[in-house]
């Protein structure tokens, strides 16, 4: 296999102040009458969307069936949800197989299709098909 084909193969190794390249503005959605802050990513990160990546950072669980959870940059006491950091530091996780049986700050490498959510309605960040790279 030529040296393409190699590339196109690997995953693409990303680290969270990349994710940080990111600004909002703040839009009036007409069908709620409510302001939302919708993303701007900027250019730089346009090669890793809808790429298979992998991704440390702490788990979080977001439902008390343990089947909804969320990958953060920062532990939970420094989370977007508890300590104010920014939505660029957390991000949705659909994983490949959902019986995922994680523990809250869990310190994981993740493996899955990065998507952006320009919509501004949830968080701007998922991983799609998500599944726990051990070393």
């Amino acid at each position: 296999m030529g040296l393409w084909g190699t590339i196109s193969l690997a995953q693409i190794h990303v680290e969270w102040p990349q994710l940080g390249e990111v600004s909002f503005i703040l839009e009036m959605e007409l069908s709620s009458g409510r302001v939302i802050e919708r993303p701007i990513f900027d250019e730089s990160l346009t090669h890793i969307e809808d790429q298979t990546v992998e991704i440390t950072g702490y788990i979080l669980p977001l439902d008390v069936s343990g089947e909804i959870y969320a990958l953060s940059r920062y532990p939970y006491e420094a989370c977007f949800f508890c300590g104010g950091a920014g939505l660029e530091t957390v991000m949705n996780i659909w994983f490949a197989k959902p019986d995922q049986d994680f523990k809250l700050d869990q310190v994981v490498k993740l493996r899955g299709t990065l998507r952006f959510n320009r919509d501004g309605n949830s968080l701007i960040y998922l991983l799609d098909r998500a599944v726990e790279v051990k070393n």
